[in-house]
């Protein structure tokens, strides 16, 4: 059973903690791909049947492994540009309403 585990990083870490994720899938992928060549010369007959379906079973298993990291990944850079541009408009602070007499402002009389 897995289970999810959660803990804060710096702002500026997250890029470089997203690119270790992606590296860890990406390498979940590549053993995926390699067991399949181990399946490929198994007999289905017989009972090596029952060898090729555990086989099958494995690489399905490690394909959910990176698909729930690049799912992982991308729900962190989401929360991460989310995070930036919240940044990014509080350093602007507010917004400063026109005053009045300004071109392209209607007086009230």
């Amino acid at each position: 059973m897995k289970v999810k585990i959660s803990y804060s990083v710096g702002l500026d870490e997250v890029p470089d903690k997203a690119r270790q994720i992606l590296y860890e899938a990406k390498s979940d992928l590549i053993t995926a791909s390699e067991g399949l060549t181990d399946i490929a010369p198994l007999d289905l007959y017989g009972e090596s049947y029952e060898k090729y379906k555990e086989s099958v079973d494995l690489v399905r298993r490690r394909l959910f492994i990176a698909d729930a990291k690049l799912q992982d990944m991308l729900l962190i850079l989401d929360d991460w540009k989310r995070a930036s541009l919240a940044l990014e408009i509080e350093k602007l602070g507010p917004p400063v309403p026109p005053e009045q007499g300004e071109e392209g402002v209607k007086d009230s009389e």
